[in-house]
């Protein structure tokens, strides 16, 4: 299961920035456990972001905000740089 949210403004067609935050867990069946559980059963990042359309299909986002890693129980500062191609 993914979860994404987008909060912000649009400066222009072309630039937007505001809140992102994205949560990723898996779904399981609870009569079959995990063998062993440690951490966190979710992925989350969220934070400030800025999105830039370069052409009308291309598009580069940049966020710099906080990570909590799957499997893990550390909350630490993340900086995600993506590029997206819509066709």
């Amino acid at each position: 299961m993914e979860a994404k949210a987008f909060a912000g403004w649009r400066f222009n067609e072309a630039i937007r920035a505001g809140i992102d935050g994205r949560l990723q867990a898996e779904i399981q069946d609870e009569a079959r456990p995990s063998t062993t559980p440690t951490g966190r059963d979710y992925d989350l990042t969220a934070g400030p972001v800025v999105s830039w359309m370069v052409t009308r299909t291309f598009q580069l986002q940049a966020l710099a905000g906080v990570a909590q890693p799957k499997k893990s129980d550390k909350t630490s500062p993340a900086g995600v740089l993506s590029a997206s191609l819509d066709f």
